[in-house]
């Protein structure tokens, strides 16, 4: 007879069932549990693999709930693997006409993570006759972390370099140098009030399936000081939006008990679609944050896997409001679609910070040391750049690229916009 994998899928489990008869006959049973983070969230997607005698049968957790039938009655193992979490594996005894059951926790997988907190051109640079070439300085002030969450230490000049430039006129070369490399201490800012505002537009469904992002999110309540302020919002656009309101929706107000955030958190794994309307969601969001935020310190959180789709209000508007309403935006762009440059211009011209999260294991990280980051008082390193420019016309305006930071699993990259 040919045997055959079959695989069957429900609302809220999944069953694999191994060639052989089910988990009632003879030398035969069950495993069955559930793949959770540490807070209890199920953790939708992840991958999970049974090997026995009769070999390897995996797939997926569409609810975190897993049920495999028809395993032989001897000691078998189970790997799970999720986007943003260390892999796991379980020995496990099954027994014969019965179900063992395994509830599987996982630990959040934590990468070296930089950013940039502030970008300066400085005065000063030259342009010789003709335009054939000039030269400007700038500062670029960034911080970076290694795997366990400590502020890297000891950098030197060589540890930093710049890389992917772009520019709209192609005509140019640009050639950079560092001159010179300073470990600062940030000004005290004081206790905040910082509204996150979470992405919540149909991409994230792919881009974030282990919903790492509210993980990270919840880490960072975790280091909330007594006198430090938070609030939930998130954002969507279209028929296809899940949340209650448009541009935005408040779905906590701000607090300092963290308990009351973490519903709203959750909440945010079943409310995926819809457009993106960055833009105006900020722009709201600024208005709620300088009305009722209870301290000075006015932080914006912005969290996005893409690029404005829908806004009536423009990039200098939300800069506009921003500055005058004195409230600092800080942008986490996940993936390689967030529009990095949007988001890079947003947080320098607020007075915020920039993060490039290129893989879901960098989230955690950010938003472990976020809490230092708006507080004040936070080492940076300051690094002060020469660019000579060279081609057939004049340079003015905005040059995007990245600062690459040596860590010791290859290099940090981190993408500035520096206005000439």
């Amino acid at each position: 007879m040919h045997c055959a994998k079959s695989f069957f899928f429900f609302t809220i489990l999944f069953v694999l069932a191994s060639c052989g008869g089910g988990g009632g006959s003879s030398g035969k049973g069950s495993v069955s549990g559930t793949i959770s983070d540490k807070y209890g969230l199920p953790v939708e997607g992840a991958i999970i693999s049974l090997t026995s005698s009769s070999g390897v049968i995996s797939g997926t957790t569409p609810a975190g709930e897993y049920t495999f039938t028809g395993i032989p009655a001897e000691r078998v193992e189970l790997q799970i693997d999720a986007s943003g979490y260390l892999s796991k594996t379980e020995n496990v005894k099954v027994s014969g006409s019965k179900t063992t059951f395994v509830d599987v926790v996982l630990e959040i997988a934590v990468l070296p993570v930089a950013g940039v907190l502030e970008v300066t051109t400085l005065p000063g640079g030259t342009t010789l006759p003709g335009g054939t070439s000039s030269n400007f300085t700038f500062q670029v002030d960034v911080v970076a972390y290694d795997e366990s969450g400590q502020i890297l230490e000891n950098l030197k000049l060589s540890d930093f370099s710049i890389g992917n430039i772009t520019d709209s006129n192609k005509d140019l070369d640009f050639t950079f140098s560092l001159t010179s490399v300073e470990q600062v201490v940030t000004d005290s800012a004081g206790p905040f009030s910082a509204m996150f505002l979470f992405d919540q537009s149909g991409s994230i469904t792919d881009n974030d399936t282990t919903n790492v992002r509210l993980f990270s999110a919840k880490e960072f309540l975790s280091t909330l000081e007594d006198q430090d302020y938070v609030g939930v919002s998130a954002f969507a656009s279209g028929p296809d939006k899940l949340l209650e309101d448009e541009p935005s929706t408040v779905l906590s107000p701000f607090s300092g008990n963290i308990s009351n955030h973490y519903a709203a958190i959750d909440s945010l794994a079943s409310l995926e679609g819809g457009g993106s309307p960055v833009y105006d969601a900020v722009e709201a969001t600024i208005g709620y944050t300088s009305a009722n935020a209870p301290t000075s310190n006015k932080v914006i959180v912005v969290f996005s896997d893409g690029e404005d789709t829908s806004s009536s209000f423009s990039l200098d508007d939300v800069v506009n409001k921003a500055t005058s309403e004195g409230v600092k935006i800080y942008t986490v762009g996940f993936l390689d679609n967030a529009d990095q440059n949007t988001f890079s211009k947003m947080a320098r011209d607020t007075g915020g910070g920039f993060f490039y999260a290129s893989d879901a294991s960098s989230l955690a990280n950010y938003y472990l040391n976020l809490s230092q980051i708006l507080i004040g008082g936070t080492k940076v390193y300051r690094t002060i750049w020469n660019a000579v420019v060279t081609g057939t016309d004049s340079f003015s305006g905005d040059l995007t690229a990245s600062v690459r930071v040596n860590a010791a699993e290859g290099y940090l990259e981190v993408p500035f916009t520096v206005t000439r």
